[in-house]
C-alpha cells in the first residue's frame, strides 16, 4: 500500500479475513519503518496516525476509542461505524504498536437489532 507519506513509503500489509453470514473477521499486521517508532513518546499519536487513515479509507465514523496497551505496547481500541456494500456495519477494533510493527484484529457486522446484540456479547468478551 503506497501511503503517499514520502517519510512512511510503501507498507506490505498482510491482512487474515473470515468472512460469515454474521459477520467479518479481520486480522492485519504490516512494519512501519524503525525511523518512525525510534522515539517511544510519539507511539500514541503514530497510533492516532494510522487508526485516521484507516478511517479514511473506510470512510467510516468514530464513535467512541479509548487507550489501551498489551504488556508494553502502546495500543487503542474503537468503536466504528461504516458502510459495506450499501449496508450499515458495526466494527470494533484493537491495535497496538509493538517496536515497529502494527498489529490490527477487528470484528464488523451488520448493524441491524439482531446482529448488534451478538456483537456487542461477543466484543465484551474480549480480554486483554
Amino acid at each position: 500500500m503506497d501511503t503517499g507519506d514520502p517519510l512512511v513509503g510503501i507498507l506490505s500489509v498482510h491482512t487474515y479475513t473470515s468472512v460469515t453470514g454474521e459477520g467479518r473477521y479481520d486480522i492485519a499486521y504490516f512494519d512501519l519503518p524503525a525511523k518512525l517508532t525510534a522515539d517511544p513518546n510519539a507511539a500514541q499519536g503514530l497510533l492516532y496516525g494510522i487508526r485516521n487513515g484507516w478511517l479514511k479509507q473506510i470512510q467510516g465514523t468514530l464513535i467512541e476509542e479509548r487507550a489501551i496497551s498489551l504488556g508494553d505496547h502502546p495500543g487503542g481500541e474503537a468503536i466504528v461505524e461504516a458502510k459495506d456494500n450499501d449496508t450499515a456495519v458495526m466494527m470494533k477494533t484493537r491495535y497496538y504498536l509493538a517496536q515497529n510493527r502494527f498489529y490490527q484484529v477487528m470484528v464488523g457486522i451488520p448493524k441491524d437489532g439482531r446482529s448488534l446484540r451478538r456483537w456487542r456479547h461477543f466484543c465484551n468478551r474480549w480480554r486483554y
